[in-house]
């Protein structure tokens, strides 16, 4: 086997080829005080106290989010002994899955008064040594995630003991340079957020605006007032007025329409059943579970089903079709719609699942919308069955009833919301692209591959 070469300045260690002045170094070696499992968690003590750091609050946000910790009576031993201090660091004991043993997260809040879990190892770094921010980085590392999920024990579930935990490697550069590095990644983590944020904005945004255009409640400027033609000419000009219905007031221009007078046939056809040995080729399907996980169908992604010709026929799908799920675990999944915008090759559909298909005078983004909305979501809500599993049926669905303005508006409305998707989809792709060069960035940092220009980091603390 060919022999990797050394570059220059660089030394070959087991955990890979890092800085001549890099060290390996571990958990326990980078404390300032031994690793120590938490207090006992009693139910009967909880909801005044101190605040508490349990498992569920490592993987809720990074850093620790302080604001949602729980209240716990702790006795003053405990606060003594369990005590949590800014920069600490905390892993988890055990997992279902063994990817997520010794999950690991960090406290950033000063002169707040906490104690932890003892299903938690904590760990404080000693700060003449190392950088807490940065041993953290390196105890989420690809490198340091390899050797605790080989070092845990799995049986009905996953665990990992101290001994583990402190023997996680930590390739350790000089302390400015640790410093460096935690401040780099930080920057990144900043960006991230400050999009992440904008995001959340951009949703609610989003959602008040749906709100206001499909109930009507806010009209678009070429739709507010009455044109001048042979139906409106003596009302040129002139705001439009409302009406009250049984979805509450609508504009007077607006009816209430069921599903059932607004779809082909006035019914919703269920899909095709096939037996399990013939999925793998032959048609994309549309099955239940594409319908939970996207907006749109993608035919990149859809599995296959071998069908035959009148099959494609009676379950054909088509451009402008909008799909519902009929059954779901929880009630926020049954009712659920995703609309065909995309078809390379004929498809079909799942039993599982409804064909919403309009007549020509709806626009079907329109409806895809109104059926994301509160309007029909509270109807799903009034209109499920609850038995084990959620069902939703095509003869409740037929009834639902929507508020429906001219083709003309819905598209206008369907362009606007569409136009906002967009620019999420946008900032999603984006943040994506951020989150992936920051691990990148980790990778080549946190294990002395690239190096920060030695004159930016001297004197850095």
């Amino acid at each position: 086997m060919e022999q990797k070469i050394i570059p220059e300045g660089y030394k070959k260690t087991e955990f890979g080829i890092i800085p001549d002045d890099w060290e390996v170094s571990n958990i326990r070696e980078v404390s300032s005080v031994p690793i120590q499992n938490g207090l006992f968690y009693e139910p009967a003590r909880k909801g005044k106290g101190t605040k508490l750091v349990n498992v569920g609050d490592l993987y809720k946000s990074t850093p620790i989010d302080i604001d949602k910790l729980e209240l716990f009576d702790a006795k003053k031993s405990e606060l003594k002994s369990f005590k949590v201090k800014y920069g600490d660091l905390f892993f988890t004991r055990s997992s279902v899955v063994a990817s997520g043993i010794a999950h690991c997260n960090i406290f950033l809040k000063q002169e707040i008064e906490a104690v932890f879990d003892s299903h938690l190892v904590r760990a404080r770094v000693n700060s003449k040594i190392a950088d807490f921010k940065y041993v953290y980085l390196a105890a989420i590392s690809k490198y340091a995630r390899k050797f605790l999920i080989s070092s845990a024990k799995t049986a009905t579930m996953t665990t990992i003991d101290q001994g583990a935990i402190n023997s996680c490697p930590i390739l350790l550069p000089p302390l400015e340079e640790q410093t460096a590095i935690a401040n780099a990644l930080s920057d990144v983590d900043a960006l991230i957020a400050s999009i992440e944020k904008l995001v959340a904005k951009k949703y609610a945004i989003r959602a008040a605006t749906m709100q206001q255009l499909l109930t009507g409640k806010k009209r678009l400027p070429s739709f507010d007032r009455f044109q001048n033609n042979e139906q409106e000419g003596a009302r040129k000009g002139q705001l439009k007025g409302t009406q009250k219905t049984e979805l509450g007031e609508i504009p007077e221009d607006w009816e209430v329409r069921s599903v059932g007078d607004i779809v082909e046939h006035g019914r919703l056809p269920s899909g095709l059943y096939k037996d399990k040995s013939l999925y793998g080729q032959g048609a994309p399907i549309i099955k239940l579970g594409d319908v939970f996980g996207l907006d749109e169908f993608s035919p990149q992604r859809a599995q296959r089903v071998i069908a035959t010709k009148d099959e494609h026929k009676s379950y054909e799908v088509k451009l402008g079709d909008i799909y519902i799920a009929l059954a779901s675990v929880k009630l926020e999944g049954v009712g659920k719609v995703m609309i065909v915008n995309e078809l390379a090759e004929p498809t079909v559909f799942d039993h599982n699942v409804a064909l919403i298909r309009s007549l020509p005078d709806y626009n079907c983004d329109f409806l895809s919308y109104v059926f994301k909305s509160n309007v029909v979501r509270n109807q799903v809500a009034k209109g499920a069955t609850q038995v084990g599993t959620t069902f939703l049926k095509a003869s409740t669905i037929l009834g639902f009833i929507i508020a429906c303005p001219q083709i003309e508006e819905q598209a206008a409305i369907a362009q606007v919301i569409s136009s906002m998707d967009k620019d999420i989809h946008c900032l999603e792709k984006r943040l994506a692209k951020t989150k992936q060069i920051k691990q990148g960035m980790m990778q080549e940092l946190l294990t002395g591959k690239t190096r920060l220009p030695i004159d930016d980091i001297e004197g850095v603390n």
